[in-house]
């Protein structure tokens, strides 16, 4: 659909609505998209060019919905400046390219934003075979298991790269053979592929194939330099540029990829600061340098995280403890916002609740 690139902001929250909604049909429509329609209200002006807000708990959710209904819901959504995702799966392709058809062809029809969530399509690049793995001088694979999912050597994956293209290929093609061009698209991928943080650059410096791709006496910053460039050309190859090829007005991004000042201010749940890494000290918490991976990836949004993590609450002094929250969100919207031009859309996820607290939590946050 026709688009300018002005204005745009929308967020994407993971965040679950609550309930009941007065049917216009007599098929039921999933309880996630029942919540999220009782609990917002009709917009009192026209939407026009901005993008709409995408709730992550109505993806895909149509999936099964005769195609009355499920326009009706489109509209019923859109009518509260709601957009709808579906989910690509390379696993099961033929039903999940099906229900991707079908649901943009109701899209087109009501002139509404072809929307598609392709995270599943983009893991994972270490397949957890040895081919992935890192190698110590005696010739064993060993893994790094400190982020969740063992992850293996950053320099060991560009065999996995033309597997993951394919993938996201075979739909894209799909769509354009069908006449159906889309408009948003984006991916949750994050806990793959080259990564600097936790136990990364200690099993670096056992791994040979490591040793070998990094400068001579590198120090953590060339380490971080290196794998954020390498993830960055991987994100391009395989998700960006053929996306673009087939729709180059497309909007394409990836959760936490954004352009920045240099620096990040929050952790993700699975990321441990290591001693190695240069940081700039405020309150009880340090930021981290950044690299410039926005640009090198290829992407045609920025999207931002700004989310409650609960390590947020213990980091600033404030006596209100409420703008403790205020205050990295400001720290997070303005690092994002003054370096990103007009002409990018700025897609910030949000949670409307706290994240990541621990399992034990003694006290209110």
């Amino acid at each position: 659909m026709n688009k300018t690139l002005r204005r745009y902001i929308l967020l994407m929250t993971s965040g679950i609505l609550l309930w009941n909604f007065q049917l216009q049909s007599n098929e039921g429509i999933p309880l996630s998209i029942q919540r999220v329609l009782d609990h917002t209200k009709p917009l009192d002006r026209p939407r026009l060019d901005r993008l709409p807000l995408y709730v992550w708990p109505t993806h895909h959710a149509l999936h099964g919905i005769s195609n009355a209904q499920s326009r009706i819901t489109l509209q019923d959504l859109n009518q509260r400046g709601i957009g709808y995702c579906v989910n690509w799966n390379h696993d099961s392709f033929e039903s999940s390219l099906e229900e991707g058809l079908r649901i943009a062809r109701l899209q087109k029809a009501l002139g509404l934003e072809i929307s598609i969530n392709a995270n599943a399509c983009l893991h994972r690049l270490y397949d957890d075979t040895e081919a992935t793995a890192h190698v110590d001088k005696n010739g064993e694979a060993f893994w790094d298991a400190s982020f969740g999912p063992k992850t293996g050597c950053p320099f060991a994956l560009e065999h996995r790269i033309p597997v993951i293209t394919d993938r996201i290929t075979r739909f894209v093609d799909a769509y354009h053979a069908a006449g159906l061009e889309i408009d948003f698209i984006f991916a949750d991928w994050e806990i793959d592929g080259p990564m600097e943080w936790n136990n990364a650059w200690e099993h670096s410096l056992r791994c040979t194939r490591c040793r070998e791709n990094l400068p001579p006496n590198s120090d953590f910053r060339v380490f971080q330099t290196t794998l954020r460039r390498l993830r960055s050309q991987f994100q391009k190859r395989m998700f960006s540029n053929p996306v673009l090829k087939r729709f180059p007005n497309a909007l394409v991004g990836n959760y936490g990829v954004n352009p920045h000042g240099g620096s990040r201010y929050w952790y993700d749940y699975f990321e441990k600061l290591p001693d190695a890494a240069p940081t700039q000290r405020e309150h009880q918490t340090s930021y981290r340098e950044w690299a410039p991976e926005f640009e090198r990836s290829g992407y045609t949004m920025s999207m931002p995280v700004v989310y409650t993590w609960y390590s947020i609450f213990k980091s600033y002094p404030f006596d209100i403890s409420d703008y403790r929250w205020f205050y990295n969100m400001l720290k997070v919207a303005s690092n994002a916002g003054a370096h990103t031009p007009a002409a990018i859309p700025s897609v910030p996820f949000v949670h409307w609740h706290t994240t990541a607290p621990p399992a034990d939590l003694s006290e209110p946050v």
